[in-house]
């Protein structure tokens, strides 16, 4: 069979089939769980994605590989040239291996050659002009931008999005498609039809006390030990707050999930018009999740629930379909099951049989 490998960066569980939000539209996220497993417990083992993506593409825990925040890399535990990763082993084992996008930590640059086959390398960030109130006073930083592109020019995730598509043929056999989305990491632009899809008011995370949540009220910081202040202290609420664009980050999130949604969606229907549909096994992750003031923190970087908590599911030639014990469980992205340190041989017999866990 072959093996689309979807990766979605910084998404956490504000998919459907997860409710992290009620108002967010994923209905191709949808289509995927129902045609699969969907694990609906699974945790990134960092929140962070260099130490979290060195974790799941190599099957070690952080306190073996060394790696804990984005200022290390997987290379710094691993050295290049051997196929040491996942998708290394698959290339041993025989499959072909492509890939583009955001797979492994720093985009193209932090790739292993001897890994694939052919990798696209040509796409690059688009840079516009500051588009949200905070950004444009110099509050948000080089990355923290936010709202709908102010043109229509292909961006990383379209062009990579049409490479992994021109790949799938139809009759291609033991391919292993590698296909990394970046959004919705920061920043949060994305093309305006997906704002669109969030028009009226946007609701608060969950548990946020409805519409009087206050992203920079410092007075809940009074009594806390200075450890768990230095934590909370983050800017990003504060800016939000004085800006007043706090519904406004919320909405650019949401635009930019629906955005990554809509271009998985793309390469699932080019799966289906190829006739690969039943013969392609589909995983697809996320590094970790995001949190929008929950526990007065911004971004990822805590050990909480919606910072660890991300889409995991598994769909295509055996796999079960719906909820099962093993969807349930709590599962880890560096799964102590999966294939660590064996041969690319072993690596494959393991993928074939992994369909069995959903029984």
């Amino acid at each position: 069979m072959n093996i689309l490998f979807a990766s979605i960066e910084d998404l956490n569980d504000w998919i459907e089939p997860l409710g992290g939000h009620p108002q967010v539209k994923t209905p191709n996220l949808t289509r995927l769980a129902a045609r699969g497993m969907l694990f609906r417990h699974a945790y990134a083992p960092v929140p962070a994605c260099s130490p979290s993506r060195t974790a799941a593409l190599f099957g070690q825990a952080p306190w073996r590989t060394g790696v804990y925040s984005n200022g290390q890399k997987w290379t710094d535990a691993y050295p290049k040239g051997q196929r040491l990763s996942l998708i290394g082993a698959l290339r041993d084992a025989g499959y072909r291996t492509e890939g583009a996008g955001k797979i492994f930590h720093l985009d193209t640059r932090g790739i292993d050659p001897e890994d694939w086959d052919r990798y696209h390398r040509k796409a690059a960030h688009l840079k516009y002009p500051p588009i949200s109130r905070a950004s444009a006073e110099g509050k948000m930083g080089p990355l923290g931008d936010f709202g709908p592109a102010p043109d229509d020019r292909p961006d990383f995730d379209r062009i990579n999005t049409d490479w992994i598509c021109s790949r799938i043929q139809p009759g291609a056999d033991g391919q292993v498609w590698g296909f990394g989305l970046y959004r919705p990491h920061l920043p949060f632009i994305a093309p305006q039809a997906f704002f669109d899809l969030y028009a009226g008011p946007i609701d608060p995370p969950p548990g946020l006390g409805m519409r009087r949540f206050r992203p920079g009220n410092d007075k809940v910081l009074e009594g806390l030990p200075e450890e768990a202040r230095a934590v909370i202290r983050r800017f990003t609420g504060r800016v939000l707050h004085r800006s007043g664009e706090y519904a406004d980050y919320l909405r650019a999130y949401l635009a930019s999930v629906s955005y990554a949604d809509a271009l998985l969606g793309e390469v699932l229907d080019r799966l289906e018009e190829t006739g690969q549909a039943e013969s392609t096994l589909v995983v697809l992750w996320s590094d970790h999740g995001w949190q929008f003031g929950e526990k007065l923190a911004f971004r990822k970087f805590t050990l909480w629930e919606r910072a660890l908590r991300v889409p995991l599911i598994f769909a295509g030639p055996g796999v079960a379909r719906g909820v099962r014990r093993a969807c349930l469980t709590p599962r880890s992205l560096s799964d102590p099951h999966g294939p660590r340190g064996r041969s690319g041989e072993t690596c494959a017999r393991w993928l074939r049989s992994e369909p069995g866990l959903a029984r």
